[in-house]
């Protein structure tokens, strides 16, 4: 399909220097090209833009002699206004959306969001760590605190509130066999209960 705006390739190419690492060019695209124009440049820069690379309807390139012709300037003229303009459009402030056109922006822009998502990542995960930390110091430091705190499976927690068992320090209380005595509590939960509360620096009392 680009290959229907080959003036506006032609314009890019100018400008960026950079023609083989232009995407295909789509009617946005140019929407987008001509609107970027219309606010980066003044009127007089907007028509030697135009008739320069033959963005008219007409499609006709004109010669700088031309352009001066028409525009009643000198051909040096023309050439510092067209230089003057290309500059303009050069500068990343106004070269932003035009920018997004050639491949190696869209890349760098992906690897941009990808760096972010891992950083935002990695941060969810120290944050993760975090809480584990204050809420093992909660746990460590008020061993009142709810059973629900360790984290355990909803079978381990209803083994335990049906044994009436409700915080951290009745828990720790009772030995390994007198739990074993528990209806429904097989040795994977007391693996779990074990290992909750080591991760807590805590541990089962010992047998009587």
């Amino acid at each position: 399909m680009d290959s229907e705006y080959p003036s506006y390739r032609e314009l890019l190419n100018e400008i960026f220097a950079n023609g083989d690492n232009l995407l295909p060019l789509r009617p946005k695209d140019i929407s987008t090209i001509n609107k970027v124009l219309e606010k980066k440049l003044e009127p007089r820069e907007i028509e030697v833009i135009k008739m320069r690379f033959g963005l008219d309807e007409n499609g006709k390139k004109y010669i700088y002699r031309e352009i001066g012709e028409r525009l009643n300037i000198s051909p040096e003229r023309v050439r510092q206004i067209l230089a003057k303009a290309v500059r303009k459009l050069r500068h990343p402030a106004n070269s932003r959306e035009i920018r997004w056109l050639f491949r190696d922006k869209l890349e760098d822009d992906f690897a941009k969001t990808r760096d972010d998502l891992v950083e935002a990542s990695k941060a969810v995960e120290c944050l993760k760590d975090f809480e584990g930390v204050i809420k093992g110091l909660q746990v460590k430091s008020s061993p009142d605190v709810s059973i629900y705190h360790l984290d355990l499976s909803q079978r381990a927690l209803n083994c335990l509130i049906n044994t009436n068992i409700q915080t951290v320090r009745e828990l720790s209380s009772w030995p390994e066999s007198r739990l074993r005595g528990i209806r429904n509590l097989g040795e994977r939960t007391l693996k779990e209960i074990k290992n909750k509360l080591a991760q807590f620096g805590l541990q089962l009392a010992e047998p009587l």
